[in-house]
């Protein structure tokens, strides 16, 4: 049984044949791309035929960069993305825990002390005024550092004996020893090891499917997920979700650091896996965050004497990348400061040779950069996975924090020129699941409503931006023959829109609206009132 779907606009993506009218899907795959008219005479008792209305159909879009399990349970927490100052931030912690049972745990996220009032810092009092008995763990918008009051500390057992671990850092008061509350890098490793051994879980299952509906209503078929906290069971769950076929997401799954010996051990290579579950690589910290101001630099942040935290060294990279490439896996490495893309491009540079390109390389979010830096990219076959809603997110604290290193932060324009493959993610729960939005930062490079750009000669075009969420995670993924475009032969996984975007203004791009997505073919999401439907 075929469905076959006529009088459409229809992006193909692919440069032979960039657009059509109308696609015949059978078996979860295109048979036909090409003029309604031909299209009808393939129909057969049985098939199914959908009239788009002049609608607009382009690939289905692949988050690059999403903590899946992550943000699905970060969804029912508390959120703090307003909170202006410590102020509001308790305000909210006491209202939300009026809505918690007796002894449950407190847990809120996006708390950015980049908007608050100078002075103002994390401190555990301040949430022991309005919760004294009960736990409360708020993440940063960045999620690169944890805010916990007094019980949280005590259950959890950090105290004033508690060392520093590497890579990380336990903020404590002034001439003292005693924790503040305020938990910096691998220190939050401390606070996410005791909860997967000792918190008692949501049904995480329901919790996954609804989030599933979720990224299909913003046009995602495919989603490249990066290690989230509780990665041992995370990955499981999502692989018997899959087997089960009640997960339709096609799922790249990295695995973190610290289980590259278990990988290498149960022989776990990149590629392993289906169409819907597979093994993308490992996933390496080389810093922190700019929102945290410990993403790692050349040179010390504005009004500032610190550079950053090094999260790992650069002969620990190469050695850990060199380990994965001669297992056969593929390596993120997570670099946000321009001497962690330093160190990231020189490790992959030496560890070349060991798969001659074979393994397909990433370094995620290059949101600061050395002009020297950019043609690497390109020379040591490494993909730039970048997220552009960040941009607009963080401009003003990169003009406070990097002042005119700016000119260098988030240059997808450069990136592009030089040949390098750039693919794009929300890297959700920081930023929300909508590539529709990420498609509007890449070309506008400011939010709605706002006047300026920011440093708009690094700006790309509406085309650039959607193969960045289309063709370039399937070349990433090794999946280059399967999805990416809409060519006969490949997987039938897409979007229909409301508007055309290459034919409306930029500013408009903000307020398309997907109508439904499709994967192999078959309508997973649609609006209740489209405009188009079945014949």
């Amino acid at each position: 049984m075929k469905n076959i779907f006529l009088n459409g606009t229809i992006y193909i993506l692919n440069r032979q044949i960039p657009c059509v009218d109308a696609l015949a899907v059978e078996d979860g795959k295109i048979v036909f791309a090409g003029v309604s008219r031909d299209a009808k005479k393939l129909k057969q008792r049985g098939d199914r035929v959908f009239d788009l209305k002049n609608h607009t159909v382009i690939p289905g879009l692949v988050d690059s960069h999403v903590h899946f399990v992550y943000w699905a349970e970060t969804r029912s927490r508390l959120d703090l993305e307003n909170a202006r100052s410590t102020a509001e931030v308790q305000k909210k912690v006491a209202a939300f825990a009026k809505r918690l049972a007796e002894g449950e745990w407190l847990f809120g996220n996006n708390f950015n002390k980049n908007l608050w009032p100078a002075g103002e810092q994390p401190d555990k009092r301040i949430l022991d005024t309005v919760c004294p008995d009960r736990p409360v763990i708020l993440a940063s918008k960045d999620v690169h550092t944890l805010w916990l009051n007094s019980a949280a500390l005590a259950a959890v057992g950090i105290t004033s004996s508690t060392s520093d671990p590497p890579g990380g850092k336990i903020v404590r008061y002034s001439g003292s020893q005693e924790p503040t509350g305020y938990l910096l890098e691998t220190a939050c490793r401390l606070v996410n090891e005791y909860l997967e051994k000792n918190q008692k879980k949501l049904d995480m299952e329901k919790v996954v499917l609804a989030a599933q509906k979720e990224a299909w209503k913003q046009g995602v078929t495919g989603i490249h997920a990066l290690p989230d906290p509780g990665f041992e069971k995370s990955f499981p769950l999502l692989e018997r979700l899959t087997r089960e076929e009640k997960l339709q997401l096609r799922i790249l799954m990295y695995i973190p650091e610290k289980r590259l010996d278990w990988a290498i051990e149960l022989g776990l290579q990149s590629g392993f896996g289906n169409e819907f579950f597979k093994v993308g690589g490992v996933k390496i910290f080389v810093d922190g965050a700019l929102g945290s101001q410990t993403a790692l630099m050349f040179e010390p942040y504005e009004g500032n004497s610190s550079t950053g935290i090094e999260v790992s060294s650069l002969s620990h990279l190469e050695n850990q990348l060199g380990k994965a490439a001669k297992a056969n896996l593929a390596c993120a490495v997570h670099a946000i400061g321009d001497k962690s893309v330093f160190y990231a491009l020189e490790a992959f540079g030496k560890t070349l040779p060991i798969h001659d390109g074979r393994l397909r390389q990433r370094i995620e979010h290059v949101q600061l950069i050395r002009n020297e830096e950019i043609p690497k990219f390109k020379k040591y076959k490494v993909a730039a996975s970048m997220q552009p809603s960040h941009a607009p997110s963080d401009r003003y604290i990169a003009d406070q924090h990097w002042g005119r290193r700016c000119r260098n932060a988030y240059p997808w324009r450069s990136l592009l020129k030089s040949g390098a493959l750039l693919v794009f993610g929300s890297d959700a729960p920081v930023e929300p699941l909508q590539p529709l939005a990420g498609i509007y930062s890449a070309v506008c490079r400011k939010k709605p409503g706002e006047k300026e750009s920011w440093y708009p000669s690094q700006a790309i075009s509406v085309g650039e931006a959607i193969r960045a969420y289309t063709v370039a995670p399937a070349v990433l993924s090794c999946d280059e023959h399967k999805i990416g475009t809409l060519s006969p032969g490949k997987l039938a996984d897409f979007v229909i829109l409301s508007e055309d975007p290459f034919k409306i203004s930029p500013e408009r791009l903000s307020s398309l609206e997907v109508l439904a997505t499709a994967v192999g073919g078959e309508i997973v999401y649609a609006q209740k009132a489209t405009s188009w439907g079945c014949d």
